[in-house]
Formats: structure tokens, sequence, C-alpha cells
């Protein structure tokens, strides 16, 4: 979501300040110094954003009890005092994102910044909204997720979710090659069926392929859309 939708589900009235001119806003810029001098130097490292984030929760419990240096009393004092001034937040909050749309083509695929992720292909030639967040994608139709991916920041991966191709599966040992990922879990009782297909050439063999369109080199380690 946008700020502008963000601003008009969280019912705020936005201010702008003009660009490069810090002195308009110097509270503002005051904390961000403060947080970054004693946070975020040394440079922290985190595996997810909700590790930063409550790490950042911790940070800011401990800080509320520093006395402000203006109005000598703890930051929690004078929160629990301006907190009867706030309104409660909305029931529904705005989501984290931001929305994009794109087209699912032929093969059941979203192209999304150079990447493409797999759908049910019964949603082939159909309009979705992409919600992009920081660490995965949600496709979206009709107000209902169609699928949902860890987002990819590669170029050309292409994610692949096996559970809505129920009849055939990959074994685990080609759940993730080269540029292609598998999502999911696989149940146990699906496995790879590979058939022949004609070669119009009859001095050159067979090319084994997946059932539904999936090509695999003869040692099964290497996965393609067909």
């Amino acid at each position: 979501m946008g700020r502008s939708g963000s601003s008009a589900a969280l019912v705020l009235e936005v201010n702008f300040a003009a660009p490069a001119r810090g002195n308009e806003k110097g509270g503002v810029e005051g904390i961000i110094g403060y947080l970054q001098d004693n946070f975020f130097r040394p440079i922290p490292s985190f595996e997810t954003l909700e590790q930063l984030n409550a790490a950042l929760a911790v940070f800011c419990e401990r800080d509320a009890e520093r006395e402000h240096t203006s109005h000598h009393e703890t930051i929690a004092a004078r929160f629990t005092r301006e907190q009867t001034a706030l309104r409660p937040l909305p029931r529904v909050l705005p989501r984290a994102c931001v929305t994009r749309y794109a087209r699912v083509n032929k093969f059941a695929e979203v192209a999304f910044e150079r990447d493409a992720y797999s759908v049910p292909s019964r949603y082939a030639y159909r309009d979705v909204a992409v919600e992009v967040y920081e660490d995965q994608l949600r496709f979206v139709l009709e107000n209902a997720a169609i699928a949902q991916y860890p987002r990819g920041f590669g170029r050309g991966e292409r994610f692949l979710d096996v559970a809505p191709r129920a009849v055939f599966n990959v074994c685990p040992a080609v759940r993730h090659s080269g540029r292609n990922r598998f999502v999911g879990p696989l149940p146990s009782n699906h496995r790879v069926t590979i058939v022949q297909k004609p070669s119009r050439n009859p001095l050159k063999p067979p090319e084994p392929v997946e059932a539904r369109g999936a090509r695999f080199s003869g040692r099964g380690q290497e996965f393609s859309r067909v």
C-alpha cells in the first residue's frame, strides 16, 4: 500500500516539508540521528526483518527509561501522559506492502522483477494483483490469495509451487536446481513421472520430459519448463 492508501486507512493528515530542509523538521531529524548513533552503529546484522524489529523493540523499551533532556522526565512517563490523546488504531490495519498488477501468461506464470512465479493453471490469462512485501509476494485475485512465494531477488529465477499441480510432483533431490525453485512441502505419495517425447528427427533419440511439461536432464539435475 502506498503513502496515500496508508494515510487514508489510518486517517492521517500529512504535512510535507520542503526537500533538503531539515530545519523544518528538526525534532524528527534529531530522533533519527539518535537511533543511528545508538542502535545502528556499529551496523547490526539480522537474518530476517522480524529479528531486526524484535531487537529494535527491546532497544525502545530500554530507552523509555531515559530522561528527556528538555522535559526532565522519562520517555515512558511522557508517553503515558500523552497516550490519552491518541486515537485508537483501526480494527484492520493496512498491509505493509506495495501493490502491483500483472497478467498470468499461458504457462500459468506471473513475471515480476525478472523472475517468474507459478499460479494454479486455471488462472491463466487473468489479471492479478501482486502484493509486494519485503520478503514475500502474494498473488491476489478477487480478494483471495491464489499463490504466495518467498520474494526472489535474482535474475531469471522461476518459482514453482507443485501442490496445485497434484498430477505430478518432484522428488526432494531436484527440489532446488539451478534457477528453478520448488516451493512448499512435497507429499510423500508423489513421484516424478518421466515420459518419452517423440522426436521429429529419426536419428535423434527421444527426449526425456516430465508428463506435465517439465524437462529434466538425464541425471535429473536440471529443470526447466518445456
